[in-house]
């Protein structure tokens, strides 16, 4: 018999209101374990050696903001792509605001089929961008033929843990257009390596980011409330919003509490390009290997990669700003053509 059990019921609930008050026996946990923030991420670009001499390739650059910074820190150049032409105008209109437009350039591509010539860039920068991949395995190769032998890619993302629900990955990944096996660390990394990536350094960080967002603005407490109000009248805002707005709100939300709750770790990688002779024969454009047909493309019941839309309205969950798309009473302010 534990201790707990032996316990009177009265005692029980003593002990079990004192782990929730501010002087209780865990009140130690009130204090800040001092989080690194989200921009940890360019500590692992300075041992890639980002530098003035180096040509870098943001895959996946929204609007811009990492990629003038990338500029900004290392004085480097930078190649931006996605797939998005309104958010490549922002990140235009940013770049000259930056004055930077001499180092920076942007463009419409996909990460799957590059518009470069082979071996023309020294480091890949990837944050927040391989789960939401439809075919991971082009991409990396793509990104492989692109990069000089030795050069390095460095990615930010996001992997389940063994402690997610697999219901719940399933309801979250496909509200999201979250590509399940990108999230799966296991396959990810057998992915890279099928590539031609050696990863050099892996670092899983846990909640660690998500608890600096929840200290400096509150994200993680008022994703968890609305998740709760949502859930509580979902009959009255499916109503006023709409079942998809609502169902791709939850899955934001959860996704947000999630990361706090061990159930999704944030994960910073670096990998090598391995010399091509040991990666397979590459086809005439060089982004498919022998390696990487284990890997068959998976269906898209939307036809199309990335943040999916939904009457107008697009919800990122890898948001990095302040809740923008997660805003249920804002959500008409956010649409988009």
């Amino acid at each position: 018999m534990s201790a707990a059990s032996a316990k009177r019921p009265h005692d029980q609930f003593r002990d079990y209101i004192d782990l929730l008050t501010t002087d209780g026996p865990l009140a130690v946990l009130d204090q800040s374990l001092a989080p690194r923030p989200p921009d940890f991420l360019f500590e692992f670009a300075d041992k890639a050696g980002f530098g003035r001499s180096a040509r870098i390739l943001d895959a996946g650059c929204a609007d811009g903001g990492l990629t003038v910074k990338l500029a900004e820190r290392f004085g480097c150049d930078v190649d931006g792509v996605d797939y998005d032409e309104t958010l490549l105008a922002a990140a235009r209109a940013r770049a000259r605001a930056a004055n930077v437009e001499g180092r920076v350039h942007f463009s419409q591509a996909s990460f799957e089929r590059l518009l470069y010539k082979d071996g023309e860039f020294d480091a890949i920068w990837c944050r927040q961008v391989v789960y939401h991949v439809h075919n991971l395995p082009a991409a990396l190769a793509e990104g492989h033929r692109v990069t000089l032998p030795g050069a390095r890619l460095v990615i930010q993302t996001c992997v389940e843990t063994e402690s997610m629900d697999p219901r719940d990955a399933e309801r979250i990944y496909g509200e999201l257009t979250l590509v399940g096996r990108n999230v799966r660390e296991p396959e990810l990394l057998a992915m890279l390596d099928a590539a031609g990536w050696d990863v050099r350094e892996r670092l899983l960080v846990g909640s660690e980011t998500k608890e600096y967002r929840e200290e400096s603005e509150g994200q993680v407490s008022r994703a968890l409330m609305r998740l709760a109000r949502l859930l509580r009248r979902w009959d009255d805002f499916t109503t006023e919003f709409g079942e998809d707005v609502c169902l791709r709100a939850r899955a934001v939300y959860e996704w947000t509490v999630y990361q706090m709750l061990g159930k999704i770790s944030v994960g910073f990688y670096l990998a090598e390009h391995r010399l091509r002779s040991t990666v397979g024969a590459p086809s005439p454009r060089g982004c498919a290997t022998d390696a990487l047909s284990a890997f068959p493309e998976p269906v898209d019941p939307l036809g199309r990669p990335g943040g999916r839309r939904l009457g107008g309205v697009r919800i990122d969950p890898c948001c990095q700003g302040t809740d923008c798309w997660g805003r249920i009473d804002q959500v008409r302010r956010h649409r988009v053509a």
